[in-house]
């Protein structure tokens, strides 16, 4: 079997092996096609960040424009319609819809010949597979797009929606008049007696619930609001027989009951997120509390509007691999078109530290 030449000039005269045995060509092989790197990105586990991981309901649209309105009481799609086609006629309760263009969130990299090349399997001297290389291409990818879609997340929980660049293009929360309910409270006072807010926070909020089943509460900070809630003299107790029976990670991932069905979960505050946009930390408050409701939760994803998928569903990310002009590396590019909103956006609360 043939090894990688070390010092190939163009990675188009490297022979690329993808199993034992088997020999791939880049360029002429179908493991390197649209449909198989993008078949293989969306098969790639994705570690859920936090607030990603609440239970968004994903669904692929056929055009890259949708509209929000009041429907059934709630925030929800009024027509998706492919691109040129006809919308979908729904009832609505008001004619005020807002039409949202889907942002594209892309990513790149390259896989170079020489890195190719150059690379042997732990504890072997066979190389390592191009499926391998790729393989680390398509986490880099899929890390990406995840960290993009949690901060987006954390947006669409206060009712925004982002601008491809920067700022907020709409709220959502304005626009309707369901915007979430504004609270302040002293972490950093010693007194300040975490379980009797939330009782009465989700009490307040449980009676604007208008019969939706609400399954319980989310509580979510950031480190700096965990550690004032875990030293709290009113809750350490609590944290502490927490942290005791800590066994399996969706243990963790589920969180701390402070109190009867209000759990305390973490995520990573975008702020402190290395080499992130700083102008979307506007996305990142210190608490959401946010209610557990089957199906409150909505994510939306676009096809490519390219002449192969124009008015077909989406889906989660698309990706390429393009030969550079010298033919020495790999360019992989992927696309992810998504956009998030709550339903009952009104029951969700904003919680900030007394000035």
């Amino acid at each position: 079997m043939n090894q990688f030449c070390a010092s190939a000039p163009h990675i188009s005269e490297v022979v690329m092996m993808a199993a034992p045995g088997v020999i791939l060509n880049p360029w002429a092989d179908d493991a390197f096609s649209q449909a198989t790197l993008t078949d293989d990105v969306n098969r790639n586990p994705v570690a859920p960040r936090q607030v990603s991981s609440l239970g968004w309901n994903e669904k692929g649209v056929t055009g890259k424009t949708i509209a929000i309105d009041l429907k059934d009481g709630g925030l929800d799609i009024v027509d998706s319609a492919p691109y040129n086609g006809v919308p979908t006629e729904l009832t609505v309760d008001d004619g005020d819809s807002i039409p949202l263009n889907i942002p594209s969130h892309p990513a790149r990299s390259v896989l170079y010949a020489a890195e190719v090349a150059s690379r042997r399997g732990h504890g072997t001297v066979e190389p390592e597979t191009v499926e391998a290389r790729l393989a680390e291409h398509y986490e880099k990818h899929n890390a990406a797009h995840a960290l993009t879609h949690e901060v987006d997340r954390i947006g669409a929980l206060q009712g925004l929606v982002p601008k491809r660049a920067n700022g907020v293009k709409y709220d959502l929360g304005a626009s309707f008049g369901r915007s979430p309910l504004q609270k302040t409270a002293d972490f950093a006072n010693v007194n300040f007696d975490p379980i009797d807010f939330f009782r009465s926070l989700v009490d307040e909020q449980g009676e604007k619930s208008d019969g939706a089943m609400i399954e319980g509460w989310n509580v979510l900070v950031d480190s700096v609001r965990m550690r004032q809630l875990s030293t709290n003299k009113f809750v350490r107790d609590i944290w502490k027989a927490w942290q005791s029976t800590l066994i399996t990670a969706d243990m963790r991932t589920r969180g701390w009951e402070i109190t009867e069905g209000v759990f305390v979960k973490q995520y990573m505050n975008n702020a402190n997120v290395p080499g992130s946009d700083p102008v979307r930390k506007i996305f990142a408050p210190q608490m959401l509390v946010v209610p557990q409701i089957q199906g409150n939760l909505q994510t939306r994803f676009a096809p490519r509007q390219d002449f192969d998928y124009l008015g077909t569903e989406g889906v989660p990310v698309y990706m390429l691999g393009t030969p550079t002009p010298r033919n020495e590396a790999l360019e992989l590019y992927s696309e992810s078109n998504h956009i998030h909103y709550v339903k009952r956006l009104e029951l969700n609360t904003v919680v900030t530290q007394t000035v």
